[in-house]
């Protein structure tokens, strides 16, 4: 997916498909862990209270 990063107030934000957060197993209010790599890829990643209520679905 490529998206562009946009101005939200005083922030600056992305734009995330449905359906990529669909795959993702993250939805609206979903707590994540961002973190930018040596490589300067941004990782994105859900907590992990997250990922214990995902197995249970």
């Amino acid at each position: 997916m490529i998206t562009t990063i946009i101005k939200t107030g005083a922030s600056q934000g992305i734009i995330l498909d449905p359906s990529l957060l669909q795959l993702a197993r993250l939805q609206l209010g979903d707590e994540i862990e961002i973190e930018v790599q040596a490589n300067r890829t941004i990782l994105v990643k859900p907590v992990a209270a997250n990922l214990r209520e995902g197995i249970s679905d």
